[in-house]
Formats: C-alpha cells, structure tokens, sequence
C-alpha cells in the first residue's frame, strides 16, 4: 500500500483519503481513511480543493465492497416493480455506473 497524490479531476468514488484533507484555514474536510463518494467529489471540487493523497492499492477495501453491497440492495429495492424489462435494465446500470463505477451485475 502506498500514498499517491492525485488531482480532484482524476479521483474516482472508492478512493481512500491518505492524509487528512485540510482547507485553507486547517479545518478537517475529510479525515484519513475516508472513502471518497460522487458526492465528496463535487463538494471538495466547490471547495476549491484541486488535489488528493489517496492510498494506492490495487483491490477495494472491506468498507468499499460493503457500501457498494448495500448500493446495490439500494438500487434493487428502488427498481423492484421494473427491472423486468431492458429499458428499466439499462436504467438501472446506468445508475449503478453512476453510483458505484460499475454495473449493476458485477
């Protein structure tokens, strides 16, 4: 495992915080380990903040793979009554892609 510094443009949902992040003034916005979300993203994107230390490791941790799980329950139960046909399939793996950076079947 080792620490990469990355811009914002480039940080991906899944991506673990190596080293607090920080605003101008000190203030923790996120602390190491945390995991960054779409959301995350564009919230630290309206901040200002232009760049990341992530830690770099090839697999996805434990709490990733569990916050997709329960994405993926998410987006089941919201697509119950219509994931029957390829339409409401194609929906949902584009919402899975959004939320989860993958599809839906993975």
């Amino acid at each position: 495992m080792s620490i990469k510094q990355i811009s914002l443009e480039e940080a991906e949902a899944g991506m673990q915080i190596a080293v607090d992040l920080k605003d101008s003034n000190g203030t923790v916005l996120m602390p190491t380990g945390t995991s960054l979300t779409a959301t995350s993203i564009k919230s630290l994107t309206r901040r200002g903040v232009e760049s990341v230390s992530i830690i770099a490791n090839d697999a996805p941790s434990i709490d990733q793979r569990l916050e997709n799980e329960r994405l993926k329950k998410r987006l089941g139960k919201l697509f119950r009554k219509s994931a029957t046909g390829k339409l409401d399939r194609q929906l949902m793996d584009s919402v899975s892609l959004y939320r989860i950076g993958k599809k839906y079947d993975e």
